[in-house]
């Protein structure tokens, strides 16, 4: 029941990613036990330049600008 739960919180990720499109059903249960939620704000800096991640996050709504040398170079 719990893995519904996440997949049900986790649906619009799941629905609006490409990246799931073919995943089954059981895929989706396992991937969404490990999802976390995070919101953040305009001008939060999410990661520096160089730093090492073991993490990979979905954009769900808003946008998110990557900065290099005090440029925009990309909006995703």
């Amino acid at each position: 029941m719990k893995a519904d739960i996440c997949v049900h919180l986790n649906r619009k990720v799941f629905n609006e990613h490409p990246a799931f499109r073919l995943a089954s059903d059981g895929c989706l249960r396992a991937l969404a036990m490990h999802f976390t939620m995070s919101h953040s704000a305009p001008g939060d800096l999410l990661y520096h330049t160089g730093e090492s991640i073991d993490n990979l996050c979905f954009i769900v709504t808003g946008s998110l600008e990557v900065i290099q040398d005090d440029e925009v170079v990309a909006i995703l």
